[in-house]
């Protein structure tokens, strides 16, 4: 097992001699030993030199045939790991929305969709999938109201909750939670008139997702989903 690591050599040196670097292979190399069914890594390649961190990653890569690896790494949808690129997928849901203007040109609008469900791939094989709804409320200025195109910008706060975690692949079996988010929200659009009443609208909308991860209970770093959506839609004006 030292010699697949890359660390034989040491083999008679006490580990409080080792560069920090080596100490931290030393302790992963441990986590094999046992010969696990699975196991979670929590930022496997912290403090590595590059060739540590090659060297690392080879072995690593060498295990997956025999022990399923989970790599978690802080802050981001998509990271590379000595295993590949781990990516959350596009999600794509119906959404309806009401505006309320309170003012000729000012409104409020509630969002709320149907449930998204985002697949989670590593070199494009799937490990996991969630879903996650996000209700969102904005205050909106529109700058042409009484016009047949009718643009606006708006910025609001969105929630997601996250439900329905689950793992397959090489973390079938692992427990994953993910902790709901609180975050701005910002968007552009215009509704475009059809009819007195109906109308068309395309709308660029930004959230600023966080989530604290969580494998079989213990903390594993927090993602930034933060998505762009792009939305078309159909819509009817009650009232004046």
């Amino acid at each position: 097992l030292l010699d697949e690591f890359g660390i034989a050599q040491y083999r008679h040196v006490q580990v409080g001699s080792l560069p920090t670097g080596l100490r931290r292979v030393l302790e992963m190399t441990c986590a094999f030993a046992s010969s696990p069914t699975l196991v979670l890594l929590d930022e496997p390649t912290a403090g590595l030199s590059s060739t540590e961190r090659e060297n690392f990653g080879d072995s690593v890569l060498a295990w997956r045939e025999r022990t399923g690896v989970g790599i978690v790494a802080p802050k981001g949808d998509t990271l590379t790991t000595p295993l590949g690129t781990v990516d959350v997928d596009p999600g794509t849901s119906l959404t309806i929305e009401g505006t309320y203007l309170f003012a000729d040109n000012w409104g409020v609008e509630l969002l709320v969709a149907w449930p998204y469900r985002h697949d989670i791939d590593l070199d494009g094989t799937r490990i996991g999938a969630t879903r996650h709804l996000p209700p969102t409320v904005s205050v909106q200025y529109h700058f042409n109201p009484a016009g047949q195109f009718r643009p606006y910008a708006g910025l609001g706060l969105n929630y997601t909750t996250f439900f329905d975690e689950d793992t397959t692949g090489p973390l079938a079996g692992a427990r994953l939670s993910l902790d709901d988010s609180w975050g701005l929200a910002g968007q552009v659009g215009i509704d475009i008139g059809i009819t007195d009443r109906w109308f068309g609208n395309l709308a660029v909308r930004y959230a600023d997702i966080d989530t604290d991860a969580r494998g079989n209970g213990s903390d594993r770093g927090t993602g930034e989903i933060d998505p762009w959506v792009y939305q078309a839609q159909v819509g009817y004006r009650f009232g004046r």
